[in-house]
């Protein structure tokens, strides 16, 4: 009874609290003048009006159970069964057996139910800066407890201007498809319904300017700040999930002024299947590592271009590579897909190569991970120290190269360079433009990357995927000092920049889809690979395969003059099943496996890529000795014309490998040695 009692006592006082602080907050926002938009204070007022609700609900639930337990008389009486003396509950006094009790709960659910929507109601409709402040200190447990902010965020009418009708509804807990809706109509950004845009044809831009530069800035200067806002953050995504019908990054655009949206998908492997439908629709192309290893610009810029028509047929404008950092980590978990391999000048001729084929196709390169990104372990953590000229010298130059070849975005890397982080660094930031020269684009952050608003102060961009709201506007307002309707200052100059790099590469021309309205079907069913991109990837694959003795055993005869040649494999890596056979590693993103490298560049495809499946295609006698044992596979070989044995070794994204060794290692070693 007692701790039934303290229990009903703290969390009335809980409740009361709650009330209180709302209601301080109100008397202060009376001194502070009201900012622009709506949205942010819309969720700090949810943030208010959940906590009263749910403190009230709780001492609900505690009160009935109280009540018809009989408790509440005993815990007062301290008799079984309650007694009939007065007591005072609250400040009332009421007789506490039998309908007491019941008056108690009730006057209490009466006051709780009358005071809790009325605190709320007060909440909602009130902004004030401590309610950020407050907000911001909750940010970290709403991350946990409610998945992020995020969500599907469009404005009034937006594929209505498109001609399309919205696939997608609804949204996370912070900007759902009202509040944005509301944000837009308080900032003036909401769309109304419009005929059918037309696809823009090549050299529409210029009836907004002689020049892209100068189309891009006429283009800002027209927007309303919420409309230039939408172009600096990205929409869609609710804590780590995506929904379908999004891309890896969706950035929504301004139909009142004819611009489209930007479709940005990885990229590594080729076009990034994230969902089960999209598997076989696309190419899985080599990693980057083997274009580096074929040490061919003319077939990586092939290679390229055909990955661009790809992603174009999927509805995406703009490709997240390529990864070009030079290898400084051998164990690092994304070597494979960095371009450059260890050596900058073969970065500088493929990555200009890469970026010219892409962009060829109307898609927008997007290179990537600046600066000094070498480790996946502790990549969020690990401060990187290199000098000036190391860095020109050694690391830049690919980069360096992309700029040359006009690519449209960088992409700024998760690690700390000089005790700051990459994205938001405004040294870093300095050397990309003055040293490195990269005027017509913008730079967008890698994922989750920014740590605060003042990352655009430091030269982001474009704040991806967008759900950490550090780019909302009402924070950028806040950290530029802005507070005109339109776009200029800091937001306009990001607005431009994006809007400049995208028309750079003919990024908005001809769009087939819309995110957010009508890309799903392209998405998740459009079929974008061709039997002349699986041509090039084989062939572009054998060019990578670097021998190191032969001994007149390759190439395999298939019809010998002995008689057919027999083959026996030995080891498991021969038949080793990919990630997309296995559920489990479906659905962990970072998975990788012998054939794909894992991570935010996976690609899956249906088939069987091993060894055993591509010998027996082959037309071979093949027998296969899956055990990683070298006196078994001794034995396994005999009476065979060729033994092959196998070994293989996992590389992810998040993660370096644990050594340079095979997972076979052990048993190689041994065969070998018999």
């Amino acid at each position: 009874p007692l701790l039934v009692g303290s229990a009903g006592a703290l969390l009335g006082a809980l409740e009361l609290a709650s009330v209180a602080v709302c209601l301080l907050l109100l008397l202060a926002a009376a001194h502070v003048p009201a900012r622009g938009s709506a949205d942010a204070e819309i969720l700090n007022a949810g943030v208010l009006a959940v906590s009263t609700l749910a403190g009230t609900l709780a001492g609900l639930v505690l009160s009935v159970w109280a009540a018809r337990s009989g408790l509440l008389g005993r815990a007062f009486s301290g008799r079984p069964g309650g007694g009939t003396a007065d007591k005072a509950v609250r400040g009332i006094r009421v007789n506490t057996a039998g309908g007491g009790r019941r008056r108690v709960f009730w006057l209490r659910a009466v006051a709780a139910l009358a005071v809790a929507p009325l605190s709320a109601t007060l909440c909602l409709f009130v902004p004030s800066e401590p309610q950020t402040a407050l907000l911001d200190t909750l940010r970290p447990l709403l991350a946990i407890g409610l998945g992020w902010s995020g969500g599907v965020e469009l404005p009034a009418g937006y594929c209505a201007s498109f001609g399309a009708a919205p696939l997608l509804q609804g949204g996370g807990p912070s900007r759902g498809q009202a509040v944005r809706q509301l944000s837009e109509a308080v900032d003036g950004g909401g769309e109304s319904g419009r005929k059918p845009l037309q696809r823009l044809s090549p050299g529409w831009w210029r009836r907004w300017g002689d020049t892209k530069a100068g189309a891009a800035a006429a283009l800002v200067a027209n927007m309303t700040r919420a409309e230039a806002g939408r172009l600096v953050q990205g929409f869609g995504w609710a804590g780590f999930s995506l929904p379908e019908g999004l891309y890896t990054g969706s950035v929504l655009g301004v139909p009142r002024l004819g611009l489209p949206g930007l479709h940005m998908q990885d990229a590594a492997q080729g076009y990034r299947t994230m969902f089960d439908s999209q598997v076989g629709t696309v190419t899985a192309w080599p990693s980057l590592l083997s274009f580096a290893a074929s040490w061919d610009a003319s077939l990586t810029r092939e290679f390229a271009s055909a990955l661009g028509r790809e992603f174009r047929a999927k509805g995406a404008n703009v490709i997240l590579g390529p990864s070009v950092n030079v290898h400084r980590v051998a164990r690092n978990g994304r070597n494979a897909e960095y371009l450059s391999g260890e050596e900058p000048r073969l970065g500088e001729v493929l990555v200009a190569a890469y970026v010219q084929g892409v962009q060829s196709e109307k898609v927008a390169a997007v290179v990537k991970h600046y600066a000094l990104n070498n480790q996946e372990t502790h990549r969020a953590t690990v401060d990187v120290e290199v000098d000036e000229r190391t860095r020109r010298e050694v690391y830049y130059p690919p980069f360096e190269a992309a700029v040359r070849a006009g690519v449209a975005s960088f992409m700024c890397s998760y690690n700390l360079v000089d005790g700051e982080h990459a994205c938001g660094s405004e040294a870093l930031s300095s050397e990309l433009r003055d040293g490195l020269g990269f005027a017509d684009g913008w730079m967008m952050s890698d994922w989750w990357a920014v740590h605060s608003s003042d990352a655009a102060r430091g030269g982001v961009d474009q704040n991806m995927p967008g759900n950490d709201g550090w780019f909302d506007l009402y924070r950028l307002g806040g950290a530029s000092g802005e507070s005109d309707s339109r776009p200029h200052g800091l937001v306009g100059q990001m607005a431009e920049r994006v809007v400049r790099g995208a028309l750079a590469a003919d990024a908005y021309d001809a769009m087939p889809c819309h995110v957010g309205c009508d890309c799903g079907p392209l998405m998740m069913d459009g079929v974008s690979t061709s039997a002349e991109h699986r041509a090039l990837a084989r062939r572009a694959a054998a060019s990578s395969v670097v021998l190191l003795k032969n001994e007149g055993v390759l190439p395999l005869q298939r019809d010998p003059p002995a008689g057919r040649l027999r083959i026996a494999l030995l080891g498991s890596a021969c038949a080793a099943p990919s990630a997309w056979q296995s559920r489990a590693a479906r659905e962990d993103w970072a998975a990788g496996d012998y054939y794909t490298v894992g991570g935010s560049g996976r690609v899956f495809f249906p088939g069987d890529a091993s060894l055993l499946a591509g010998l027996e295609a082959a037309g071979y006698d093949v027998a296969l000795h899956p055990v990683d044992r070298s006196s078994d596979a001794e034995a396994a070989m005999r009476g065979f014309d060729v033994a092959i044995a196998c070994g293989g070794g996992v590389t992810q994204e998040s993660r370096d490998r644990p050594s340079l060794r095979l997972d076979q290692d052990h048993f190689l070693q041994q065969l070998v040695a018999r």
